[in-house]
């Protein structure tokens, strides 16, 4: 019989458990040079979470969200990026 893992082991989570925050995506995507510059954009109301406009820095995005920039680049304001979270990129995270 197996014994249980030390507490300090941090166990794996299910892929359908996985979160990210959406001020983390943006960084870790590179959406934004700096956390302020991901700060703007979405305090800004640049960033829409599939379809929505959202302006939460902690929303938690799953695996699947669709995540849409208003305006990136700055000689066209009308142009719109659009990013899939994929949890298997970024790996396990803690809710």
């Amino acid at each position: 019989m197996r014994s249980p893992p030390a507490p300090w082991v941090e166990t794996q989570r299910a892929p359908d458990d996985w979160v990210i925050t959406l001020e983390g995506f943006l960084k870790a995507t590179r959406a934004g040079d700096t956390g302020g510059a991901c700060k703007v954009l979405i305090q800004g109301g640049s960033v829409y979470v599939n379809g929505e406009q959202d302006t939460r820095r902690g929303r938690k995005l799953v695996d699947g969200d669709e995540v849409g920039i208003m305006g990136l680049d700055p000689s066209d304001p009308e142009s719109y990026a659009i990013m899939h979270v994929d949890g298997a990129k970024f790996g396990p995270r803690k809710r």
